[in-house]
């Protein structure tokens, strides 16, 4: 007997099926899903991201692993309990930490990249059977070893290992990428242009500037004007890009590219080149300034700090007279004027690799009022950057020819192959050579017995210089500041074959002056001495070596031979030679006389020597 088969059976068997057929395709589509994920979390992760290092390979930024502590709720027993074991050794709050372990459900993540003092405490109480539900997960993470330093430069990166600032940012797809060629997991490395040493010292003199001073900012810029390298990049006060989160947005920010003021009398130097450029005047040109300098209708006037009676151009450079720079400017018509200074970079950026870079504040020539052209002759009603002014010094250190500012020197790729080398730039040439020359000797006179730059001069050493001192515009009361100013000085030496331009700007001094001959040109002679006796120049293929006992009768250093002196009781100038040895490594903290010293005195030196001296 043959049944027939049951409709409703058959129903159920064919919806079970098609059931059954469609979780099996949710469930492979589910793990291809996570397949891709999972394998484009490996692929993201199998390049570690590069290092960053300064021109002579000392590291400044580096990738390493860490142990980030997590917790799995399910697992924790008593969350208060282990909170008051946890929370003092990741150096979190007892009930903040209680608080998240009884709110989550699942897995945590407590503290990322533990330090290994941290790290090994937990995993000694792990082992001992303590901390249920607590572990150790690996995590690559960023480390800057030399903290502060150069950190608006270098920048620093989000949890996410992408770059927010700086080097890291602009270069985010070189470092956390490998060449073409190289199989390696590490990224490619960028060498900067910047000198740890130089940078140190002179974020160190920086740093004591805005103390003494009780300014709002320091900015300091060391240029090669015929590389346009940056040796140095000074934006303090600073932050930790260690731990950035915790700094302001103002310490983040590069203000040696990201900052615009008005310059003051820095900016004669532009403006005179400017009218000598265009033949507007010459050095037979004589200008009264007994009489002051006045708008038409006397709606303004532009004084001076003294009296220089009848001056040439020199006279207006040296003594830095606002009167004879006005008067200078009535010699040429606006248009000439404003297009020279265009030239020189002014209202443009220098397009350096950095984020945040600004253009200044320049008003095209249309919009320009009686008073701009003499305004702006004494560096008022242009705002310009740090980088700016050092770009274009580069003009009057470079025989007219203007180079663009590098800060990166080459990329490297993990396997040691040289990827990219950047060289000198050049831009344009606003200047002619004569015209340059001409500046050069104008500022040296600056820096003769009576010229506000007298405070740069260091015997035996041509310097070209310029100070200012700028009045801050307030934008509430629509008037000139009484009380905010802007000191700054530019220096270019040798005068013969200029190598450096020294440029540095003291932004609101509270302390007793307030003039950048003053406060300012004396840190920038500090500056020189430390490059010559670090770096030394040249003349004309002869290395001078400056006599730092000129300066200061400073004691000699104990000689390096087999085990290492007493460093006790130097002062931190006289350590500059152990900088150069070739052999050691010498770390400096601090600021004064050495009070310690690691390893101790006698102590044999051997290839792997490391040298620590702290001052106060």
């Amino acid at each position: 007997m043959i049944r027939k088969p049951n409709r409703k059976l058959r129903l159920l068997i064919i919806m079970a099926s098609l059931a059954l057929f469609a979780t099996i395709i949710v469930i492979r589509l589910a793990l291809l899903m996570l397949r891709g994920n999972v394998e484009g979390e490996v692929a993201n992760s199998t390049v570690e991201r590069g290092s960053i290092l300064d021109r002579n390979g000392r590291i400044l930024a580096i990738q390493m692993q860490f142990d980030s502590v997590t917790a799995w709720t399910p697992d924790i027993e008593d969350p208060q309990q282990l909170a008051v074991q946890l929370a003092p050794i990741i150096d979190q709050e007892v009930a903040a930490l209680a608080g998240r372990l009884q709110s989550a459900s699942g897995f945590i993540l407590l503290k990322r990249q533990a330090s290994l003092t941290e790290a090994r405490e937990i995993r000694q109480l792990i082992d001992a059977g303590e901390l249920r539900g607590i572990s150790l997960q690996k995590s690559a993470g960023r480390v800057y070893p030399e903290q502060t330093l150069a950190a608006p430069l270098i920048g620093y990166i989000g949890i996410d290992n992408i770059g927010l600032a700086g080097i890291e940012y602009s270069f985010d797809q070189q470092l956390s990428t490998s060449s073409e060629n190289s199989s390696s997991q590490y990224g490619n490395h960028i060498f900067l242009t910047i000198d740890i040493n130089l940078q140190y010292f002179a974020e160190e003199l920086a740093a004591r500037a805005l103390r003494e001073e009780r300014a709002d900012r320091v900015m300091l810029v060391i240029m090669q004007p015929a590389s346009g390298e940056l040796l140095a990049s000074v934006s303090l006060p600073s932050f930790d890009p260690n731990n950035f989160s915790s700094a302001s947005e103002s310490q983040r920010k590069n203000h040696v590219v990201a900052s615009i003021y008005e310059p003051g009398s820095v900016f004669k130097i532009f403006s005179v080149a400017t009218l000598l450029e265009q033949n507007a005047i010459n050095h037979n040109t004589r200008f009264n300034t007994n009489l002051g300098y006045s708008g038409v209708d006397e709606q303004y006037q532009i004084g001076d700090v003294g009296e220089y009676g009848i001056i040439d151009v020199e006279g207006v450079i040296k003594f830095s007279s606002n009167i004879g720079a006005a008067l200078a400017s009535d010699y040429i018509d606006p248009e000439r004027f404003y297009h020279t200074l265009v030239a020189l970079g002014f209202g443009e950026r220098t397009e350096i690799v950095l984020s945040g870079e600004e253009r200044g504040l320049f008003r095209d020539v249309q919009e320009w009022t009686d008073r701009t052209k003499p305004t702006i002759a004494i560096g008022q009603e242009i705002g310009v950057t740090a980088l700016q002014m050092v770009t274009a010094a580069s003009a009057i250190a470079n025989r007219g020819v203007m180079v663009r500012p590098q800060v990166v020197k080459r990329i490297v790729s993990a396997n040691g192959e040289l990827l990219m080398e950047y060289g000198r730039n050049e831009w344009r040439q606003p200047l002619s050579a004569e015209t340059a020359q001409q500046m050069l000797q104008l500022m040296q006179g600056a820096t003769q017995p009576g010229g506000t730059a007298r405070r740069v001069a260091i015997e035996g050493i041509n310097i070209a210089a310029k100070t200012g001192t700028a009045e801050v515009y307030d934008t509430e009361t629509e008037r000139y500041s009484d009380t905010h100013f802007v000191a700054s000085t530019l220096a270019i030496f040798p005068v013969e074959e200029p190598q450096f331009i020294v440029y540095a700007i003291i932004d609101n001094p509270q302390g007793q002056n307030i003039f950048g001959g003053q406060i300012v040109a004396p840190r920038i002679r500090e500056m020189i001495e430390y490059i010559v006796s670090y770096v030394g120049i040249e003349d004309e293929g002869q290395a001078i070596v400056y006599d730092r006992s000129l300066a200061e009768g400073l004691p000699t250093i104990p000689a390096l031979e087999d085990v290492i002196p007493n460093f006790i009781g130097l002062p931190k100038r006289s350590l500059v030679p152990l900088l150069q040895q070739s052999a050691l490594t010498v770390e400096i903290e601090g600021s004064g006389w050495v009070v310690r010293q690691f390893p101790a005195p006698g102590t044999p030196i051997d290839t792997n020597t490391i040298i620590y001296l702290e001052l106060e």
